[in-house]
């Protein structure tokens, strides 16, 4: 399922024939994402996103005004896409466990499969007020889809905003260990970990959460 994220064009690929701005702006959005996924914040740079998405350097600036601005764009796209995925799961029914299983799984292939995106991304929100603005406002979106999500399948209607903040906030930080190695060189169980995980989402799931 990770590689239905951030749909890519391949990196030297024959220039694409002129289109609408919508399209030249996904297009460089998709390429900011994988670039930024490979090489970060730092190695990243406009001529090399616009090489990717088959487009002169000029036309990445005719639609972002730098390499930051790109980036947020790119993290904002993943963070929608990965939302998505996440309520077909919800939606799509079944046992907490189970559900919470798919989800977990999901959550962590996405987080290993773009690390390195948002690692530049954490990178520039340390750095960039305005990058952490969008940062904040992404994760307060994230809580309504949250809440969103609860209402459609009826369920936890008495459950806070801080215990959502805090299931969300401890999977995010539990995936994002596993992507950068963290686990690996504090000699923790991957398995352990997820397993915990899971079992504190399932039990936010359930009917009487």
């Amino acid at each position: 399922m990770g590689n239905r994220i951030l749909k890519k064009p391949t990196a030297g690929s024959e220039r694409p024939k002129r289109g609408a701005p919508e399209e030249t702006r996904r297009r460089l959005v998709a390429a900011a994402a994988e670039e930024f996924n490979i090489r970060g914040l730092h190695g990243t740079t406009a001529d090399l996103i616009a090489a990717r998405a088959g487009y002169a350097t000029g036309t990445f600036y005719k639609h972002f005004r730098d390499k930051n601005e790109v980036l947020v764009a790119a993290y904002e796209a993943w963070v929608s896409e990965e939302w998505n995925a996440i309520g077909r799961e919800v939606l799509g029914g079944g046992e907490p466990e189970a559900m919470a299983r798919r989800i977990v799984a999901l959550g962590a292939e996405l987080h290993i499969r773009w690390g390195g995106l948002r690692r530049a991304m954490f990178m520039l929100v340390a750095d960039d007020a305005a990058a952490q603005k969008s940062y904040r406002a992404l994760q307060r979106r994230q809580l309504k889809i949250v809440e969103s999500l609860r209402k459609q399948r009826g369920e936890g209607g008495g459950c806070s905003r801080e215990a959502d903040a805090l299931v969300l906030m401890t999977m995010e930080r539990a995936f994002d260990a596993i992507a950068q190695g963290e686990l690996r060189e504090l000699n923790l169980g991957r398995t352990a970990i997820l397993e915990r995980v899971t079992a504190l989402l399932a039990d936010a799931l359930s009917p009487d959460a």
